[in-house]
């Protein structure tokens, strides 16, 4: 997934090639499989590429991504009053991104809370398509169906955080928890609603970011 300064590449047909220390080329033989590996190429990505957040103390780097989130609802909202479908793609797929992130700060195996781990789906946009039909069927319109949960959860999120600097008796790390693979399971249906193939797509955000560092 890494060529000349780690910058990821690979093929729809599933292949990732990876670093001296990342599997060197796997194959995508499910969803779970598909998922494991968009987790650990973004842990990669992250350790080398964002040492800003990753050297902050475990609070703070989730507050962090909390704000991220808070920010793509923002970017939502915008999106809708502009009839901007083009913004809305790219905050979904950032937003998948920074749920990656959050579910490996919190040490979240995505497949396995989603129950994937089971499950024979062979790819994501299919059980994207199952998670549609049967969490998120209630509102047809995008924007709406993703300002909804996205902004629901984020301030549930933001609660959580809130309630870890005041010391206060709440399930910070639950509503944490719950909140990530929520947001993990409105990305992958809104991908297969609006038709994202988020492998590409992912991969060429992160190219992005890598081609601002100087190493």
């Amino acid at each position: 997934m890494f060529a000349a300064r780690s910058q990821i590449i690979g093929t729809k047909l599933g292949f990732l090639k990876g670093p001296s220390n990342s599997p060197k080329r796997t194959r995508f033989s499910s969803a779970a499989r598909e998922l494991c590996n968009f987790q650990a190429f973004q842990y990669i990505h992250d350790e080398k590429y964002h040492q800003d957040i990753w050297c902050l103390p475990f609070n703070a780097r989730i507050k962090h991504m909390v704000l991220h989130f808070a920010k793509y609802t923002g970017k939502v909202l915008a999106a809708k009053e502009d009839k901007d479908k083009v913004l809305l793609r790219k905050t979904i797929i950032d937003t998948w991104i920074i749920t990656l992130a959050c579910a490996n700060i919190l040490n979240v195996k995505l497949s396995r809370s989603l129950g994937l781990d089971e499950q024979d789906a062979s790819n994501l946009q299919k059980f994207g398509a199952t998670l549609l039909s049967s969490h998120f069927s209630d509102i047809e319109d995008p924007y709406l169906l993703t300002l909804r949960h996205l902004g629901k959860t984020t301030g549930q999120m933001a609660k959580a955080c809130e309630s870890m600097d005041h010391g206060e008796a709440f399930d910070s790390r639950g509503t944490l928890e719950r909140g990530v693979i929520e947001l993990a399971r409105l990305c992958l249906a809104l991908a297969t609603l609006l038709h994202l193939d988020l492998i590409p797509l992912v991969q060429d955000r992160w190219k992005e970011v890598e081609a601002k560092s100087i190493f």
